[in-house]
């Protein structure tokens, strides 16, 4: 599958908040409709820098629907879009909050997402086969 047709989501590797959301996202999608990227990696900056973002952003998810990039709050709701139920919903809902408002409350999380992840009981999973085949180097 070309990364022109996959769905991304971009996230920082080094941030255990991050992996906790790319295990949410993971449990909660459909195989073929998600696939996982590391910001440090060379595949993400070459599929970022293709698509106009000329410097990565650790502090923030991306999100990649095949043809355009999002980030921030709406790289979130993107990929909760292709979620199963209730998540689906939820982010439709919650795009109907002003993307300026979500944006700011994003950063300010962001900021903290170290010591949220800090704090959050955090197990290593060891992938299924199919799990890892979702994640691009």
């Amino acid at each position: 599958m070309k990364s022109k047709s996959r769905r991304i989501f971009f996230y920082d590797g080094d941030c255990g908040f991050c992996d906790t959301t790319v295990m949410f996202l993971l449990d909660r999608t459909n195989q073929n409709d998600l696939h996982f990227a590391r910001l440090q990696s060379d595949f993400a900056r070459s599929l970022l820098d293709k698509n106009k973002v000329k410097k990565i952003d650790l502090s923030t998810a991306y999100y990649y629907d095949g043809s355009e990039v999002y980030k921030e709050s709406e790289a979130i709701l993107k990929a909760l879009s292709i979620c199963k139920n209730p998540y689906r919903a939820l982010s439709k809902v919650v795009q109907i909050v002003p993307l300026g408002f979500r944006n700011r409350a994003y950063r300010s999380f962001a900021k903290y997402r170290h010591t949220v992840s800090s704090r959050l009981k955090q197990n290593c999973r060891i992938l299924a086969t199919d799990e890892r085949q979702r994640f691009i180097s």
